[in-house]
């Protein structure tokens, strides 16, 4: 039991950084038509991922069907760890005065109860 906490852990750890990773790298790859049927079919695929899932453990059996899922991030690891893109300049952003804006913030608060 304490292998598989550990392994969602890890999974859910990873997950969180390639959600994040990938939702700002796709736009810079594909353009923005692109980007909208990938989106489609990441929905049809939540859609549809469990009952083939279910059909796939039925006809290979719960175990095979483990190691074909894993089998597949690997492969989807693989693609995108060779994936080569520019990346745009970053552009420095203008320095900002919080206290000044904290403090314009509050003043309008208290000038308009």
């Amino acid at each position: 039991m304490p292998l598989l906490i550990g392994l969602m852990v890890v999974f859910g750890t990873l997950s969180l950084f390639y959600d994040a990773a990938h939702q700002s790298f796709l736009p810079l790859l594909v353009l923005t038509d692109a980007n909208a049927r990938l989106e489609q079919t990441r929905a049809t695929s939540q859609a549809l991922g469990p009952l083939l899932g279910g059909g796939l453990v039925k006809l290979i059996g719960g175990p095979l069907a483990v190691l074909v899922d894993a089998v597949s991030y690997l492969v989807s690891g693989l693609v995108l760890a060779t994936l080569r893109t520019p990346e745009r300049p970053v552009e420095a952003l203008p320095k900002r005065d919080l206290r000044g804006e904290v403090s314009a913030v509050v003043r309008a608060g208290c000038a308009d109860p």
